[in-house]
């Protein structure tokens, strides 16, 4: 019996993957909500410096939930710098959100550094592991990006541009 069970569990993870391939459907779920598309939780939190960092219904955010003690976390932080840097100007505001304590050296960076010590935030957002990356648009989830890598930033980069595009071209970043 339990050959059996792992022959079927074989050939169920063989038949697709995350994603649609063709006309193959994944038998994989969808990730947990929020998802794209879906409404995203708006709130206001206390920064590491000490300001707060409001997420309102109104304009682009991107939000990436971190722990100091994870790895890709920790390899993804110049990158998510950068990616702060490129549109810094364009009004997209960018925030870590540390569950747990935030390290000590988050001075001077170009994104809000959000301390979540009790967690509120990633149950909100029901983040189970990190790295996890949020882009929102007016109100509403437009990508979400699990385990955020280096290999990553471009995806990023290019949702957020055409953000950007869209919301110069509109006056807001409705879709």
């Amino acid at each position: 019996l339990s050959v059996l069970v792992l022959l079927l569990a074989v050939a169920y993870r063989s038949m697709g993957s995350p994603t649609a391939v063709g006309s193959r459907v994944s038998p994989t779920l969808p990730g947990p909500a929020p998802n794209a598309g879906d409404p995203a939780p708006t709130f206001a939190h206390e920064r590491y410096d000490g300001g707060t960092f409001s997420l309102a219904e109104q304009g682009i955010y991107v939000l990436t939930f971190w722990d100091t003690l994870n790895r890709d976390s920790n390899q993804a932080q110049r990158y998510f710098a950068q990616l702060a840097e490129d549109f810094k100007g364009s009004g997209v505001r960018f925030a870590a959100i540390y569950i747990g304590d935030a390290p000590e050296d988050s001075g001077n960076l170009p994104y809000s550094v959000v301390d979540d010590d009790t967690g509120s935030l990633a149950a909100m957002y029901n983040v189970k592991r990190v790295p996890r990356v949020f882009i929102i648009s007016d109100g509403r989830v437009y990508m979400v990006q699990n385990d955020f890598l280096p290999v990553n930033y471009d995806l990023l980069r290019g949702a957020l541009e055409e953000l950007v595009s869209l919301e110069s071209q509109t006056g807001s970043a409705d879709r």
